[in-house]
């Protein structure tokens, strides 16, 4: 099973703990970020030594580039998850809003901590995203700290009273990783999509630059696109 690490699933680590099957996860870099029991046992890798390392680096027999072919129509499953809710809007006109949130100083957690810590941080801040969630949302990865949110049938407004949760949840509690304490926060930005959009990219774009926005003026923050919806 290949599922991407911030898939729209709750997953129980401990009921993963338990199948008799393997589960594992990788971010777009092939990382991994999750390893239950049954992969430690049947490989000999334990999760320790697995999370943060190339699936390649561990199994160099593999076949390269057919399994990234097919990790590839996964990742793509999350992008068409936004353009299938576009189309949605295209025939509706319901408001659709998005977040892009990016964890700040995360080079400097995975300097200080290793990236099986990051990797920690990675999986905790996204089960604190999702508790802030609706069904209907849905939460992908979108770079290396970065996590994008769809909102469907939500204004700008109601999308900066998400991202505002959001950002307190991340911000409310360390994360806890072999004994230590890691504070974390995130920058965040959102948008709405606007009357005579013809794709997706423009909100993205607009998501992002916020984003930036906040970044630039001391992170740990949320900032809305500059213009509201016309």
């Amino acid at each position: 099973m290949h599922i991407d690490s911030t898939a729209h699933v709750r997953l129980n680590e401990l009921a993963l703990e338990g199948l008799a099957c393997g589960v594992f996860a990788v971010d777009r870099d092939y990382r991994v970020v999750l390893w239950n029991r049954f992969m430690a046992d049947r490989s000999g890798i334990s999760a320790a030594e697995a999370l943060g390392r190339s699936l390649f680096e561990l199994f160099p027999e593999l076949p390269v580039a057919w399994l990234k072919k097919k990790f590839e129509t996964v990742f793509v499953l999350k992008i068409s998850a936004f353009t299938e809710e576009f189309a949605r809007w295209l025939r509706s006109g319901r408001a659709l809003s998005v977040l892009i949130l990016d964890l700040d100083h995360f080079k400097h957690i995975n300097d200080t901590y290793g990236h099986p810590a990051g990797d920690a941080v990675l999986k905790s801040v996204a089960a604190r995203v999702l508790a802030c969630l609706r069904e209907v949302d849905v939460l992908a990865r979108y770079g290396g700290e970065e996590f994008i949110v769809r909102l469907p049938a939500t204004t700008l407004a109601e999308a900066a009273t998400v991202g505002e949760r959001i950002r307190s949840a991340i911000a409310s509690e360390k994360v806890s990783y072999a004994g230590q304490l890691i504070a974390v926060t995130a920058s965040i930005g959102a948008a709405q999509v606007r009357v005579g959009a013809t794709n997706h990219e423009a909100l993205v774009h607009e998501a992002d630059e916020a984003l930036y926005d906040a970044k630039s003026n001391g992170r740990n923050r949320l900032i809305v696109g500059a213009c509201a919806p016309t």
